[in-house]
Parts: structure tokens; sequence; C-alpha cells
């Protein structure tokens, strides 16, 4: 397998200065963080997937509570696809048993079908 060196070294720049404006940001200093128009204009993951507000909120409010629990794999999974803290504070912990007697999550897995594009 071959590497574009041109094409690597545009990742590794990507890489390097995304991280810099995460650790600008989590120092307090205003934006952009960068004098890159691009990385300065637009939205982009975080580096590390752990470093994104959403798994953050994820390890600190299931993950590490539920650490235990045989089926945090299937929360993870639940939780990706709703990908939204508030929502998931709202829905709680998403235990297979938990989602079959929950008023709530019926009602999420009804939204979730509406947006789920159907053959016409």
């Amino acid at each position: 397998m071959t590497f574009d060196p041109e094409a690597v070294g545009r990742l590794c720049y990507w890489i390097c200065e995304r991280e810099a404006i995460r650790l600008l940001k989590e120092a307090g200093e205003p934006p952009p963080g960068t004098t890159d128009p691009i990385l300065s204009a637009w939205s982009f993951t975080n580096v590390h997937r752990e470093d994104d507000r959403v798994s953050r909120w994820l390890a600190a409010n299931w993950r590490t509570p539920h650490a235990d629990d045989r089926d945090l794999w299937f929360a993870m999974c639940v939780a990706r696809l709703v990908n939204w803290p508030p929502t998931l504070a709202e829905l709680g912990y998403a235990a297979p048993w938990q989602i079959a007697s929950s008023p709530s999550w019926p009602i999420v897995s009804r939204a979730a079908r509406s947006y789920t594009a159907t053959p016409t």
C-alpha cells in the first residue's frame, strides 16, 4: 500500500491544528483559535472522540456509573443513535428492560422511524 505524502501531510496538519484549537478552547481562549480559514469558519469533530461534549456527558452520566452493567454496550448504542445529552438525560439510562417499560422510549422510537427514509 502506498500513501500520497502530500495527503498524509495535510492529515497530520489537520490533526495537530484541530487538537491545538481544542486545547485553546478548554483554556478559555476566545475563538477561533487558529488562523486557518477553514478550521476557523467550520466545525469539526475532535481528534479524540473522548474529547467530544457528548462522549464526556456519556462517560460521566452513563458509562462510569453503569460500568458493571452487562447491558452497557446496548445503552451506548442507543445513546449514539440519540446523541443529544438533554434528550438522553430526559429519557434516562437505556437498559433493554427499561426501554420496554418506559413511557418515553416508545415516543423516541416513533420519532426515529419518522426520520427513516422509506422507499416511495
